[in-house]
């Protein structure tokens, strides 16, 4: 029995695919892409420290869709590589755990009642 989002993964992929030919027009490269992903991701991590959670979740999103475009700019491009593959994944790990850590000292902050805002 196929998973149910396996069954959707070559429409997911056609839908894409022409996203990827425009990151390739603009010179981006899949791995460029990944790695504006987890920059994205240590942005999002720092707002929603910052308590500022509605512009966390714009970023996340944006994290989202950086992290969409580089495996739609391999397949167009055809560098899709297990290295790639690999590189995309560590790397979502680790923007995981900085939206987390975001997470984590936004709480500790309002624990210890008060922002962690630099302040001059």
């Amino acid at each position: 029995m196929m998973p149910l989002l396996a069954r959707y993964r070559q429409h997911y992929e056609q839908l894409t695919l022409p996203l990827g030919k425009a990151c390739l027009r603009l010179g981006l490269t899949p791995d460029a892409l990944t790695y504006l992903s987890l920059a994205l991701s240590v942005m999002a991590g720092y707002v929603i420290a910052q308590q500022q959670f509605w512009w966390g979740i714009v970023v996340i999103l944006l994290v989202g869709f950086a992290d969409m475009l580089d495996g739609a700019t391999a397949r167009a491009g055809g560098t899709a590589s297990d290295y790639g593959t690999v590189l995309d994944h560590v790397i979502d790990r680790y923007a995981e755990g900085c939206i987390i850590g975001g997470i984590v000292l936004s709480g500790l902050s309002r624990l210890a009642g008060r922002s962690l805002r630099y302040s001059a």
